[in-house]
């Protein structure tokens, strides 16, 4: 289960900990991008953002999405709104029932890019608790944590297999506060994981 499934599925195990500042974008951001978005001035980087839901409303079952998308999401039993590490709030979950669901909206076609990117912190380490994840017939992808302190990141590809890049870096230490995102490039078969705006992990057989 992911703390913010873009369709509610229950293939995977729930995140436990605080999640802030979440962005789809439908296009692969530079590492000089994706570094501005961990940086302490957090560059709002505007050209692509799909989707950004930075639960600030301070109080309902509502997430906002800040774009003009609109595409808002609700939150369901387990996760609670806390302070936030960019802005006035995020959102807590309980890592048994708490999550988002973002409906079946945001779509990865095969020739797109992508880039997925949030601020966590982790209350209790459990393998394989979902990030960000959409699960559907077409465009699937997912971030996730892994091996105790990792990251992953993992698109199907046309025979409906995951391809994965794994991040070399930690995020594991308690009630610390980490930037993960994580890109694809179609056009490279191509994806990267960074943690803290470094790239800790790339994948050129996506």
């Amino acid at each position: 289960q992911g703390a913010v499934d873009i369709r509610n599925s229950n293939n995977f195990v729930y995140f436990h900990g605080a999640i802030d500042d979440v962005r789809i974008y439908n296009r692969a951001l530079d590492a000089t991008e994706a570094h501005k978005l961990y940086a302490p001035y957090h560059a709002d980087i505007t050209t692509g953002l799909r989707g950004h839901w930075d639960f600030d409303e301070g109080s309902g079952t509502t997430a906002y999405d800040a774009t003009t998308g609109a595409i808002d999401g609700t939150l369901y039993s387990g996760a609670t709104r806390v302070p936030g590490r960019v802005g006035s709030g995020a959102l807590h979950f309980n890592g048994s029932s708490g999550f988002v669901d973002l409906g079946d909206n945001l779509e990865l076609i095969a020739s797109d890019e992508l880039t997925l990117a949030a601020w966590i912190k982790v209350d209790t380490w459990t393998d394989s608790a979902g990030i960000i994840n959409k699960l559907s017939s077409n465009g699937n992808y997912r971030l996730t944590l892994i091996n105790g302190g990792n990251i992953a990141f993992g698109v199907r590809d046309t025979a409906n297999n995951f391809q994965y890049v794994s991040s070399v870096g930690s995020v594991h230490n308690p009630g610390t506060w980490y930037h993960v995102a994580a890109t694809f490039k179609d056009s490279t078969d191509t994806g990267k994981t960074y943690i803290n705006g470094y790239d800790i992990g790339t994948n050129t057989g996506m």
